[in-house]
């Protein structure tokens, strides 16, 4: 079967692709193999599994403001983990992490006790410079609480990772020297040549995985349907946060759904391609 869209045009940071990749049941692997390539470099001790939670957060009663995220999951650790792939810069990204920790963190049931309020570990998977004051080598941003006299971590268990691909490719190590955090990193790297990462999967299971999975995936119409959608969506989004019009980011949705409901889309597709609720998806009509 032939390629629908060639390698050197195709966007691994794409939304619905990094989904497919990793928010599924039958290769959990990839996914906590990421998470522990991170938490690992600070002491946190890895995790054995994932347990997929809805992305999406309702307003509820108190009319907080929704939002999705990319990838949401409960470790065998009980810790929330939310991971975030972004492909350029967001004015109030920072801002948005926060938001998403804190709702994280106090979405209990009421009546229920504080010892069910989770921790949230969150990973910024950023495909630009975040940290542009900083030394171009810096590519892995940790962040915990300290306690600013003993110099010691205390409230630690919630920390921030950002990492920046493009200042990674400045140090990379040679292959032969890859962690599995490197293999992913240059995976998602718009630097990498087909050439170059195959010849990493010679060395990684990891990569040979990733290969294998972007190879069937250029070639499912399908699948590049979503694709496409989340290209459209994101194009129309970015015009939107540049703007600074929340309204106009809210429109450019709405109007992707109506556009694919006009096409035929059935709902459940439309949920699938965006990742909007099936009552989101109806109060946006034709």
């Amino acid at each position: 079967m032939e390629y629908l869209i060639s390698f050197e045009e195709f966007n691994r940071m794409n939304d619905h692709f990094v989904k497919f990749i990793f928010v599924n049941e039958d290769r959990k692997n990839l996914l906590i193999s990421l998470i522990n390539s991170i938490i690992g470099s600070i002491g946190f001790k890895s995790i054995s599994d994932v347990i997929f939670k809805d992305r999406e957060f309702n307003q509820e009663k108190y009319k907080a403001k929704g939002g999705f995220v990319d990838i949401l999951c409960l470790g065998s650790d009980n810790k929330i983990y939310n991971v975030e792939f972004q492909n350029d810069r967001e004015k109030y990204f920072v801002n948005r992490i926060f938001y998403y920790m804190s709702r994280l963190m106090i979405n209990i049931k009421e009546g229920a006790d504080y010892s069910e309020v989770k921790n949230v570990c969150n990973i910024a998977i950023l495909n630009h410079n975040f940290f542009t004051d900083l030394d171009n080598k810096f590519y892995f941003h940790p962040f915990r609480y300290q306690h600013q006299i003993v110099k010691d971590y205390y409230l630690s268990k919630s920390p921030l990772f950002f990492i920046e691909i493009p200042k990674w490719e400045n140090v990379k190590p040679k292959i032969e020297d890859f962690t599995d955090l490197d293999v992913f990193l240059a995976f998602f790297s718009k630097e990498s040549t087909y050439e170059y990462l195959m010849e990493i999967a010679k060395r990684s299971e990891i990569m040979a995985q990733l290969m294998e999975l972007q190879d069937d995936y250029r070639k499912d119409s399908d699948l590049l349907l979503g694709y496409k959608t989340a290209e459209d969506y994101e194009r129309d989004y970015r015009s939107a946060i540049n703007s600074n019009r929340e309204e106009a980011k809210d429109d450019a949705k709405r109007e992707m759904v109506r556009n694919m409901k006009n096409n035929g889309l059935d709902p459940k597709l439309i949920g699938k391609y965006t990742g909007l609720s099936p009552e989101v998806i109806n109060s946006y009509s034709i």
